[in-house]
């Protein structure tokens, strides 16, 4: 399931590579396939060391920042949405980190 979501992670970048290509919708956004025990599943499953853990949150965290999200144009009506959900995730990754 994770390497299905990091293919289609790899396809949304390369097609909002181009900044300007097009307006980018909620339904355009890749999102984790689950939201619990999401470092675990990045990490690469049960057998995944404390710096295998470390160096998954790292990545998802830069993935999912919104910071990372601000230099798209996302469609007005979706903006609010897409955020939300961004913040949400963030967070969700961070307490499970602690």
């Amino acid at each position: 399931l994770w390497l299905e979501h990091h293919a289609a992670w790899k396809v949304f970048i390369e097609d909002f590579a181009d900044t300007n290509a097009r307006e980018m919708r909620y339904k355009d956004i890749p999102f984790p396939p689950t939201t619990s025990r999401i470092l675990l599943g990045a990490a690469g499953g049960k057998r995944a060391t404390a710096e295998d853990v470390k160096a998954a949150y790292r990545r998802l965290m830069l993935m999912y920042h919104p910071d990372r999200f601000s230099k798209f144009t996302v469609a007005s009506d979706d903006r609010e949405k897409v955020f939300a959900k961004l913040g949400a995730l963030s967070s969700q990754i961070n307490d499970q980190w602690l």
